[in-house]
């Protein structure tokens, strides 16, 4: 599934905030370890295990940074959710005033 300009966005700026703090760390890994976290990052689904990774540094990583990636998961979903229930409320209560014009 190709995402759009916006979910790279949304996951990059999640990804600079995940990583906040967390740079020296990170900086014992491999160009490659770093792109499979970044890539897990990126793809994360609270259905899918990641334990494919290629050193065991980069699963201790993932041990430590999956949850924080779960919560901001759960925490994007949430607003997606208000954001859309929101969206409907105002367009039932535009309909409601009798506008045609999106008829």
């Amino acid at each position: 599934m190709k995402k759009n300009r916006g979910d790279l966005e949304s996951g990059l700026e999640n990804m600079v905030e995940l990583l906040e703090g967390e740079v020296r760390g990170l900086q014992a890994l491999t160009m490659e370890e770093r792109g499979q976290l970044f890539t897990a990052i990126m793809e994360y689904k609270p259905t899918v295990t990641y334990v494919n990774f290629s050193s065991a540094a980069v699963a201790v990583a993932w041990g430590f940074l999956e949850p924080r990636v779960r919560r901001q998961s759960e925490r994007r979903d949430r607003q997606k959710e208000v954001a859309k229930n929101a969206a409907s409320a105002r367009w039932h209560t535009f309909k409601k005033q009798g506008a045609k014009k999106y008829d």
